[in-house]
């Protein structure tokens, strides 16, 4: 199925079955995807800001340079999915599964990851904490 650039803007879609949907460039702002299936889903450059998955399967799924800004993805399945260039600043990813994610280059600035798995996902070049934004702000404002 194939949904590019589809608008789901605050919609309910608990439990919805998305395996395998090609939906780039989507926006699910503040919607309720809590415990769907997005199994090898297609959402590369989405949005996903303020958005509840709880629970949801996303392993495999490509969210290339998606944007999860204060996401709530507690106990989420993302295990090898392809999350590099994506924005998780302010995510809550306790207890979620992210082992062997490609998380290369993503911004992680002021995450909750309370027992989160890590295990063998690339992280090389992920922005870590917001001090690293604030001295940057900083050197540029006294230049």
């Amino acid at each position: 199925m194939q949904a590019d650039q589809i608008c789901f803007d605050g919609a309910d879609l608990r439990g919805a079955k998305l395996a395998r949907i090609r939906a780039k460039r989507a926006s699910l702002e503040g919607a309720n995807l809590e415990g769907a299936d997005l199994r090898e889903a297609d959402f590369e450059d989405a949005t996903f800001e303020g958005a509840c998955l709880q629970g949801a399967w996303g392993e495999g799924g490509n969210f290339q340079a998606a944007r999860f800004e204060r996401a709530d993805l507690r106990a989420a399945r993302f295990a090898r999915a392809n999350l590099k260039f994506a924005d998780l600043s302010h995510a809550n990813l306790d207890q979620a599964d992210l082992s062997h994610t490609d998380l290369e280059l993503s911004d992680m600035h002021n995450v909750s990851q309370q027992g989160t798995n890590l295990g063998g996902a690339k992280t090389k070049g992920v922005g870590a904490t917001d001090q690293e934004r604030l001295q940057a702000e900083t050197f540029k404002a006294g230049t």
